[in-house]
């Protein structure tokens, strides 16, 4: 799976921009662009919005949602909210993969 970093520094270096120049096409600055490349930050929706326009491609190409793998903003949450967030998405895995096993999913 590409990451949303990777993604944009391909999309940048395909398209011949420098962080700089990607930096003052957004209105941000270049270290911004740097912490997205190296997903030390994640964009706000509307940055993420703003870069699918500039490149012309669909945000869930640029966040690669293709392969069914999302992210999750957890921020806010408790270390502990979000451990039990994690244990439900395994017992739900858990559960489809049982069903699926049986014949059960569609």
């Amino acid at each position: 799976m590409v990451y949303f970093g990777e993604r944009l520094k391909q999309l940048r270096i395909e398209a011949g921009y420098s962080q700089l120049d990607l930096a003052q096409v957004l209105g941000l600055s270049r270290s911004a662009i740097c912490y997205y490349e190296k997903s030390r930050r994640n964009p706000s929706t509307e940055i993420i919005v703003k870069i699918s326009e500039f490149f012309n491609i669909p945000v869930d190409s640029l966040l690669e949602l293709d392969d069914k793998r999302m992210m999750l903003d957890v921020s806010g949450l408790t270390g502990e909210e979000i451990k039990s967030l994690q244990r439900t998405v395994d017992k739900y895995r858990k559960n489809h993969e049982k069903e699926k096993k049986a014949g059960k999913t569609r």
